[in-house]
């Protein structure tokens, strides 16, 4: 069982992840924001934090920053979602560990879920 952070504005989606991430039997933590994901990270400090690109104020690519410049929360696995195509050179100018394009599949969200082994 991990901790897994959910970061989405879209309530909708926010609450599908972390009702998938629930089932596998991981403890579910989630934000709107950035902001608010940043403050929860660090209290946590989760295994997995799965975050949306788009949101206000401090978005994915933010939230992905300010993590990697912590030194307790640099090697926390992150993957940005967004509708919007990335590539490998976004990804690694974020420092992002992978990106999930939405809508995502569900199945790769569950092979990311499962291989969580803490």
């Amino acid at each position: 069982m991990a901790t897994v952070l959910i970061v989405d504005d879209d309530p909708a989606i926010r609450q599908l992840l972390c009702d998938l991430a629930e089932e596998f039997g991981h403890v579910v933590l989630s934000a709107s924001n950035g902001v608010a994901a940043l403050k929860l990270a660090r209290a946590a400090r989760p295994q997995l934090i799965l975050s949306d690109v788009m949101m206000p104020g401090l978005d994915g690519y933010g939230l992905v920053h300010a993590l990697r410049t912590d030194p307790a929360l640099a090697q926390t696995p992150v993957f940005l979602m967004s509708a919007a195509f990335a590539n490998s050179r976004t990804i690694r100018e974020t420092e992002a560990t992978g990106f999930i394009a939405k809508p995502f599949d569900l199945v790769q969200i569950e092979q990311l879920l499962r291989s969580l082994h803490v």
